[in-house]
């Protein structure tokens, strides 16, 4: 069974750049491959035009909310997931 990760984008016309990132952004899932990172699990472009991302980690803290994306979930299929904002996946834990 291969792992996932968590990957935090910037929703459409936000930056993600340190201290101008928007405060609401998307989660979504991407299996773990070698040499890297595979493409998220719900075909979501992270490399488009005026997307910003980050693998694992991204932006936490008071006033930032995560939203978690459905079709990711839906086809996570209880693989391990691993990454920041992991608990957004995992039944039985609140974001």
């Amino acid at each position: 069974m291969s792992a996932l990760i968590t990957i935090e984008v910037s929703r459409p016309g936000d930056p993600y750049t340190l201290f101008k990132s928007g405060r609401v952004l998307d989660v979504h899932l991407a299996g773990l491959t070698k040499p890297g990172t595979g493409p998220c699990l719900c075909g979501f472009d992270r490399f488009a035009k005026d997307v910003g991302f980050s693998v694992g980690g991204g932006f936490s803290g008071p006033g930032y909310h995560h939203n978690p994306c459905a079709d990711c979930a839906a086809l996570a299929d209880g693989r391990p997931i691993s990454g920041g904002h992991k608990n957004l996946f995992t039944k039985g834990e609140t974001p």
